[in-house]
């Protein structure tokens, strides 16, 4: 009885820790965001489109580039005035700035 409990649990520890797992990146995901800062850490580019969810707020978005250049800064004071369409690359950084929501939808 003590030589299967060992046995199970050896093969178990070593199951568990023999085999590496390998993590794969997931995209940027579409939704509501807060005030706050944002960073793109993938290879591919993505297309970006901005709208201010809540309407009785301004809020500004600021999209910043690895070297610390501004690429385009918005500030949206109505609620369903999209963005045009913004292409993000690695290690760009997306600020916003305010009290309201901003939708981003991200796509390639």
């Amino acid at each position: 009885m003590k030589f299967t409990k060992i046995l199970i649990f050896t093969i178990f520890f070593t199951c568990t820790f023999l085999y590496n797992v390998n993590a794969t990146a997931i995209g940027p995901i579409s939704a509501s965001y807060k005030e706050g800062g944002y960073t793109i850490n993938h290879a591919d580019e993505y297309v970006l489109k901005a709208k201010l969810v809540t309407p009785d707020s301004v809020t500004s978005l600021a999209i910043v580039d690895s070297q610390g250049n501004q690429k385009i800064f918005r500030k949206f004071s109505k609620a369903y005035i999209p963005t045009s369409e913004i292409i993000l690359e690695e290690n760009d950084s997306i600020v916003i700035i305010g009290n309201g929501e901003i939708s981003l939808n991200f796509s390639k």
